[in-house]
Order: C-alpha cells, then structure tokens, then sequence
C-alpha cells in the first residue's frame, strides 16, 4: 500500500524452453531461468505492466539480483523457483526453492524487502532435505499466507519421482529470522 502506483506486486518463475517436433515434450531448462516481477495499481493493469527480471543465477544473465555469492555456503546455484509473496508490516517476503548442482540440495529460503523490492535481503534457510522425513523428497510450492497476526509457510513434500505428498504447515517463530517453530 506504501508504492504508489504499484500497489499489487506479482511474481513468478519464467525459464528457457525450445520448440520441439510433433508428439515430442517441450524441454524445460531451468538451469536458464529468472524469478520475474510485475507491478501494476491495480491487478487488472498487471498484464500489460513490464516485465522486471528480479532474481538470476549465473547462468540467467540480465537479472537483478543473484544471492549466489551473498548466502554463504549456497555455491553454485542452478535455479530460484517456486516464489511465494507475502506483505506483511510493511516489507515483502518473498519464498524461493533454490536447486543447486548435483551435490547441493533444493533448499527453501526466505528474503525480504522493506523498500517495495528496490533492494532486498538474504534472511535465511527455512527448509532442506532433512525437514522432509526422508532421503528421496524436497519441498516446493510454499505459499504464505497470515491469519489473526500470525504468519504460517504452507508446503507439499515431494518426492525425487513427482509424486506430491500432502502439505505440511509451518507457523514462523520469527519472520525477519526465517526461523520456524519447530518440535
């Protein structure tokens, strides 16, 4: 509500595909692939609202912003995917699931903006491998979402092979921290 202007705030995940002879699956290459943003004043006027490239990895040039070499221990990032949004006391959250190389693993981290994406901040890593309950499953498509002040990251387990495994529900301890509850 602070950006005048640009009041609705959308992003989501664009990558590099190829055209393909009939009857053969599009490619998806990730590996070439940006979180976009688009900011309009109302959401009708989102579609027609330029495209920002906001974060990239080193493979995605033209971006923004790349948290490769600022998150220590991250190392080569292959991918940002899967953004979830929040505003909440006035900063943007913003979820992303990272992929790395073969031997790094999908992470969920947690970045914010106090002001309305102009910069933004590494606040840490929510979720790995080891918050799955299991060897062979990640996380991806959070969603965050706040309900009578308290601020909850949504997420299905998934498994290596595709398969979706329900939602798991995460309240935050401390949002600025990236630090859920935990048992």
């Amino acid at each position: 509500p602070n950006d005048k202007g640009k009041e609705w705030k959308l992003f989501w995940h664009k990558y590099f595909s190829a055209d393909m002879p009939k009857n053969k699956p599009r490619p998806r290459i990730v590996s070439h692939s940006w979180i976009m943003m688009k900011e309009a004043d109302s959401p009708e006027d989102l579609d027609k609202a330029p495209e920002i490239k906001m974060f990239g990895t080193h493979t995605s040039p033209g971006a923004k912003f790349s948290f490769e070499n600022e998150v220590g221990g991250l190392g080569k990032i292959t991918t940002y995917s899967e953004p979830a949004s929040l505003y909440w006391q006035g900063k943007i959250y913003v979820v992303l699931s990272y992929f790395g190389t073969p031997t790094i693993a999908q992470k969920m981290i947690l970045i914010s903006s106090a002001n309305n994406g102009k910069t933004w901040k590494y606040l840490g890593t929510l979720l790995d491998e080891k918050d799955a309950f299991g060897t062979d499953r990640n996380f991806w498509g959070a969603a965050l979402a706040e309900e009578n002040g308290r601020i909850f990251l949504l997420t299905p387990p998934i498994t290596k092979k595709g398969t979706y495994l329900g939602t798991y529900v995460f309240e935050f301890e401390n949002l600025d921290k990236a630090k859920l509850k935990r048992d």
